[in-house]
């Protein structure tokens, strides 16, 4: 990640994904450039703790979306990288943009 972190709203996130740091991980990947994503950069730019990313980064790995990249010698920093389907991260783009602007109507988090 080697550009400015966006706004993600947790809401959102945890309606969704079901986690609350979900999204902003998903963001973090489908919008960097080269693809890639330190846990730590993306803790300090949203003023979280590294840990809140491990249960979705985990999820990630599982699904085959995301790999840890290889460590470069005389780097201490852990960097993941999307992979798997190009289409599926197409979509994810898609879907992050889109939620940019995306405001639930004020009722949305009431159960029925």
């Amino acid at each position: 990640m080697r550009q400015p972190a966006r706004a993600v709203r947790q809401d959102v996130s945890v309606l969704l994904l079901g986690n609350r740091h979900k999204l902003a991980l998903v963001t973090a990947l489908a919008m960097t450039r080269d693809g890639q994503v330190s846990l730590s950069e993306l803790a300090v730019a949203h003023g979280v703790s590294t840990a809140v990313y491990y249960p979705p980064l985990k999820d990630l790995i599982a699904l085959g979306l995301v790999r840890q990249a290889e460590v470069l010698a005389g780097q201490r920093r852990r960097w993941y990288e999307r992979c798997g389907d190009p289409r599926v991260w197409k979509g994810l783009r898609a879907l992050v943009r889109a939620l940019e602007d995306f405001s639930p109507p004020a009722n949305s988090h009431d159960p029925e």
